[in-house]
């Protein structure tokens, strides 16, 4: 039989206080410590799975030697950051998408250039990259939620 792995639990809003109890149930798992910014809820937690609470998740894992630290807290601002990098991306798009609009008229109307026209669509290009980029990382974010929640890498919220 295998050695039993020390858990760490940041973050005991809904998710992490389910996932904490979730690791208690598991027989090869005992949750040593919890961490929360509201001290009531580190103790109540702790109490609940026999862990050790903190309200400084640093000091947590410096004093705890763990197998395992479930951050959901940091995972799920992760995920509402990215969120907002995708509508910021969005509305980048359409500034640029009007901004090459502007420049096509201005040169078919003799009042502009073609470099500017250039200018526009490389930066309607580089907006496009943005919210690629920013899908890209909102996905990566989607599965280290999912990770920290122990659930597989499908990227389901």
């Amino acid at each position: 039989m295998s050695a039993q792995l020390k858990a760490g639990v940041i973050g005991l809003g809904i998710l992490g206080s389910q996932h904490a109890q979730f690791l208690n149930d598991q027989p090869e798992v005992t949750v040593a410590a919890v961490a929360d910014i509201l001290r009531e809820r580190s103790q109540e937690i702790g109490g609940r799975v026999g862990a050790q609470p903190y309200t400084d998740y640093e000091r947590m894992l410096k004093e705890q030697r763990l197998d395992i630290a479930s951050e959901i807290q940091q995972a799920l601002l992760d995920l509402q950051r990215e969120r907002e990098r995708i509508e910021l991306s969005q509305e980048g798009i359409v500034s640029a998408q009007e901004d090459l609009r502007y420049a096509q008229e201005s040169y078919r109307l003799g009042a502009g250039t073609i470099l500017e026209v250039l200018d526009a669509q490389a930066k309607l290009t580089d907006a496009r990259n943005a919210q690629t980029g920013a899908l890209y990382d909102y996905q990566l974010a989607r599965l280290r939620l999912d990770r920290a929640r122990g659930e597989p890498g499908e990227g389901k919220e």
